[in-house]
């Protein structure tokens, strides 16, 4: 089983070289301005936090998680194993099915 570790990818240069730093990821603050609002819309603050980006572009990062190739290729097994159990269940069960439906007799029901 082959285990490819965790990394931070770049999504525009493709490249794993990165450095940590600050960054904004969004606002708090009031969204209209009234004359009877407490509130006042320029008084907004902005969340920080730690950001994986980019040595090259400076773009942000993303996470690509642990991954185990013997699992993909379990995975590709259990998936042909759904398509047998179907092949090898469900048409014959379809098929006893579809026999009864035909083979009814009609007759004894438009007595009631």
């Amino acid at each position: 089983m082959k285990v490819i570790p965790y990394k931070w990818v770049c999504p525009r240069c493709k490249g794993n070289d990165g450095y940590w730093a600050k960054g904004q990821i969004r606002q708090v603050g009031g969204l209209l301005d009234s004359s009877n609002s407490t509130v006042n819309p320029a008084s907004k603050r902005g969340i920080e936090t730690d950001s994986a980006l980019c040595q090259e572009c400076g773009e942000r990062m993303n996470f690509v998680k642990e991954r185990k190739l013997a699992e993909a290729e379990e995975w590709e097994q259990n998936k042909n194993f759904e398509i047998k159990l179907f092949l090898w269940i469900g048409i014959p069960l379809f098929i006893i099915l579809l026999y009864f439906v035909i083979t009814i007799d009609l007759s004894s029901i438009e007595s009631l």
